[in-house]
């Protein structure tokens, strides 16, 4: 291999390198921005403070999505812990299975009465 050969290859590796890294930090949306907002009466409902967001600053969500949001959501009370893959229908630990993963409630509400 000449050192144009050489040369050639490691600009094509470092171009790749550089092409992997920099999507490896892509997010496709910004955690907790509202990309449509609804209108009429329904405008407070997800933000209750007008800022265009779900969470409570305009950063958006950092760590904690439960603890972070502008609504005060609060997990429903199991009776005991939930088994993954008790459902007849469905995909087991899916969109229709209330998994417990231990450090994150499986499924929350909010009531604002």
């Amino acid at each position: 291999m000449n050192n144009n050969q050489l040369l050639s290859t490691i600009k094509k590796r470092l171009f790749l390198l550089v092409i992997f890294l920099s999507i490896s930090f892509l997010d496709a949306q910004t955690k907790g921005l509202i990309i449509e907002p609804s209108t009429g009466s329904g405008t407070s409902i997800l933000d209750p403070n007008g800022d265009g967001y779900v969470s409570n600053s305009t950063t958006g969500f950092i760590g904690n999505d439960s603890t972070e949001s502008e609504i005060p959501y609060m997990p429903f009370i199991f009776p005991g812990a939930e088994p993954t893959s008790d459902l007849n229908n469905g995909p087991n630990c899916g969109f229709n299975d209330f998994v417990d993963s231990g450090s994150f409630d499986p499924a929350l509400s909010y009531v604002d009465g």
